[in-house]
């Protein structure tokens, strides 16, 4: 131990620690998953016990269920690593599921031990806690055959067929000190007691309880970063302990650091569970360097490098299963994206020779790359088909693809104006297009302004498709219906507009209040992205006012979700992913939610440096790390992350009640998990 003030503040870094092999495994199971197969990816109970990876799967599609008659027949459902009962696995069978198990080599290894010794007729003693998730999978494998036993106490109790057939196993997450007691007191209970082949408490647990007891020797203070459901983790705490440490606690993250815990600490011993990430110690770390403990001395007692394979199946070519449980592509969307792509063809092969006529070849090509070519996502043209499929559209699409394809037109309009109001570089992987034509102006070396030039090519292609697009859409319906579709555009169009002019404003006055960032997300998404298309497609059809709200507050929470997870990709998206930079909004102040929740939990001084950087048009690229950093520091991202659960649970609900087909409803929660879990 140290002596409280006469030594310098540090930090003992235990090494190994954070994410064992099996837990990185598992947790790339359901990341590989969710890439291959779309969201949504179920997977039955946490996939390892750590809240904060269970958090970020969940903000990319996987959705976390107690059981699998939870989970929608014929979907995808991966097993947790802490392994499963073959109850389970038939009982997902039954229900049609295409299953992935991420079950930990070293949990799977006990699985196999006992029913191969329940064969042998052994009584099989299992040292665990009792309604853990890894004995519950390991009792079902030999369910006649396992005892389950807590420690010392539970042996006098003990009743087995055969004294002479006994063998003992164990969790792999417990404390191998506690352990080795049960097995001396179990020994001495039961004298022809027989061991496991290989020691079953796992090699990372055992590594890391090894390595808090050496910081033990020298810490005032222990620090534990885990989840408090997490086995291998709260045994840390009682190693730390039971080895000397004065005082050892368990940490979620750096948020749950008491300051009175420091105030007798000199040096501070800072170790995690096995199923913990690596950026949860670095931010306890950071947390603690703002305390004075900068100085931080690893501790190294073994190296690891064991690695476990991918199951099979996600080794093979992924799709979404149909009724046998086997893999077939979600059916219609390329479909409905192709019929969207040739109503806008066929109009720029109608409007082509008028602008070749005028020597606006150029424009014409870059246009038909644009809307075509690069035509995104497609996402407007998918809501609206399938809110008409939902409110009972039937037979020829003709008339809603016309409504999709000026839906589309129109947000490539807006996207024109945006990147040039913005000064955008890129635009999904390539320049701009005010950017592309200032090129082509240098290129040429004609006289006067590129970036004039550019930008007047961008003003003035951005009006052309808007009134493209209401051409086009006045060709998809007629009468009554034709007017309820033009309501609903403008009101979408105006409110889109309104969004952008006190984006403007708020860049200008830098009054970044919530309620008013907020009215922008509203503005510009909630009332635009999906709710419009939606009923759009449904007033092609007719439909009644009980539809209408129904899409309306379905698309509108998932409108704004969208919305922060654009904001989230702005800021920290991977520019080679998302296809423009991710210094954009950096650089231009946007007034983005976020941005606004980072000012509103920052402390006074976090609050002057955020004001200072964000909106500087000269952030370079440590800079604008350093400033994702600060946003990070304020734990905006994360209540960002809470607020697109929160608008997409309103939105399942909504969904879940709205009074529609069952074909469209299954084909929107679809198109919600990946307008929300996405990368771009």
């Amino acid at each position: 131990m140290t002596t409280p003030g006469t030594s310098p503040l540090r930090v003992l870094l235990a090494e190994p620690r954070d994410c064992c092999a099996g837990v990185d495994r598992a947790v790339t199971v359901v990341e590989n998953a969710l890439k291959k197969y779309g969201p949504p990816v179920y997977v039955r109970k946490q996939i390892v016990h750590n809240t904060h990876t269970v958090a970020r799967l969940e903000t990319q599609g996987a959705v976390f269920v107690a059981e699998v008659d939870h989970i929608p027949d014929k979907s995808i459902v991966v097993f947790s690593a802490h392994g499963i009962a073959p109850a389970v696995r038939n009982e997902a069978k039954a229900h049609g599921l295409a299953t992935i198990d991420a079950t930990c080599p070293l949990v799977s290894k006990v699985h196999q031990e006992a029913q191969r010794y329940a064969r042998d007729g052994y009584d099989i003693l299992l040292i665990g806690h009792a309604g853990h998730e890894e004995v519950i999978g390991a009792m079902g494998h030999a369910p006649d055959r396992v005892h389950v036993v807590t420690g010392p106490d539970d042996i006098p109790h003990l009743r087995v067929r055969d004294e002479q057939r006994v063998v003992w196993l164990s969790q792999t997450t417990l404390s191998a000190d506690e352990t080795r007691t049960t097995v001396a007191a179990l020994q001495e209970r039961f004298p022809a007691l027989l061991s496991p082949p290989g020691d079953d408490i796992c090699y990372a647990t055992q590594n890391r309880q090894q390595a808090v007891k050496r910081l033990a020797a020298g810490a005032d203070l222990i620090l534990v970063v885990g989840s408090p459901n997490s086995s291998n983790s709260v045994r840390l705490v009682d190693t730390a302990l039971a080895a000397g440490t004065p005082a050892a606690h368990l940490v979620d993250t750096a948020d749950d650091i008491d300051e009175a815990w420091l105030a007798v600490a000199r040096t501070v011993g800072v170790t995690s569970g096995a199923s913990v990430p690596d950026l949860l110690v670095t931010q306890v770390l950071d947390r603690l360097a703002a305390h004075g403990y900068r100085q931080v001395d690893v501790v190294p007692t073994a190296r690891e490098t064991a690695h476990c394979a991918l199951p099979q199946e996600l080794r093979r070519t992924a799709q979404h299963p149909d009724r046998t449980g086997q893999l077939t592509p979600l059916p219609g969307l390329s479909r409905i994206r192709a019929a969207t792509d040739a109503i806008i063809s066929t109009l720029l092969e109608q409007e082509a020779p008028a602008m070749r006529a005028l020597g606006l070849d150029e424009h014409a090509d870059t246009l038909r790359t644009f809307l075509i070519g690069d035509g995104g996502k497609r996402m407007r043209a998918l809501f609206c088909y399938w809110g008409w499929r939902g409110a009972g559209g039937s037979g020829s699409a003709e008339a809603v693809q016309y409504a999709a394809a000026a839906l589309e037109v129109n947000h490539s309009a807006f996207l024109i104006h945006d990147d040039l109001i913005d000064r955008s570089e890129l635009r999904r992987g390539r320049p701009a297009l005010y950017r592309h034509f200032g090129a082509h102006h240098a290129a040429h070396q004609w006289g006067g302004s590129a970036d004039a030039y550019g930008s007047a090519a961008a003003v003035n292609l951005g009006d052309l498709c808007f009134d493209w697009a209401r051409d086009l859409l006045n060709r998809c319906a007629d009468g009554a219906c034709l007017h309820q579709v033009l309501d609903i555009y403008r009101r979408m169009y105006t409110d889109a507009v309104y969004g952008q002019v006190l984006e403007a404003q708020i860049q200008a006055d830098q009054d970044f209040r919530l309620e008013r960032c907020l009215a922008v997300a509203t503005h510009k998404a909630a009332r635009y992205m999906m709710a419009p298309p939606l009923r759009i497609g449904a007033a092609v059809t007719g439909a009644d006012q009980e539809v209408h709200a129904a899409y309306q507050t379905f698309g509108s929470a998932l409108g704004e979700a969208y919305q922060l997870r654009d904001d989230l990709l702005g800021a920290f998206g991977t520019p080679s992913v998302t296809g423009k930079p991710n210094l954009d909004d950096l650089r231009e102040g946007k007034p983005t939610v976020l941005f606004a929740t980072a000012l509103r939990t920052a402390t006074p001084l976090q609050r002057d440096k955020l004001l200072s950087c964000y909106g500087d048009p000269g952030l370079d690229t440590d800079a604008a790390d350093e400033l994702r950093a600060l946003l990070h520091e304020t734990g905006a991202p994360a209540q960002v992350e809470e607020r697109i659960r929160t608008r997409s649970r309103e939105a399942a609900r909504a969904l879940k009640v709205a009074p529609i087909t069952g074909e469209a409803r299954t084909a929107l929660n679809t198109l919600a998990a990946q307008a929300l879990y996405r990368e771009r």
